[in-house]
């Protein structure tokens, strides 16, 4: 039970910040094609690192891992069958 705890809580982490990376680097190509000055030139140079991109994934994937941490002690400590009961 602990264990299927703290892999849901890893899995959901770095789900999360996948898809959060992939819609900050869309929002990113989208305003990239609208801020844009006069002659064409970008307004604001903004650039997307893809090292952040792997290193929010692994925090994320951590503190999902740590949020799983209580949960998982309790349920560890419960008699599966009372825990599927209730």
């Amino acid at each position: 039970m602990l264990r299927i705890f703290l892999i849901q809580g890893a899995v959901v982490g770095l789900l999360g910040s996948l898809v959060g990376s992939t819609l900050a680097t869309g929002l990113l190509a989208a305003w990239r094609m609208i801020a844009k000055n006069p002659d064409g030139t970008p307004m604001f140079p903004i650039s997307m690192d893809f090292n952040l991109f792997f290193w929010s994934a692994v925090i994320a994937t951590l503190t999902g891992l740590l949020a799983a941490v209580t949960p998982a002690l309790r349920a560890s400590r419960l008699d599966p069958v009372v825990a599927i009961r209730g």
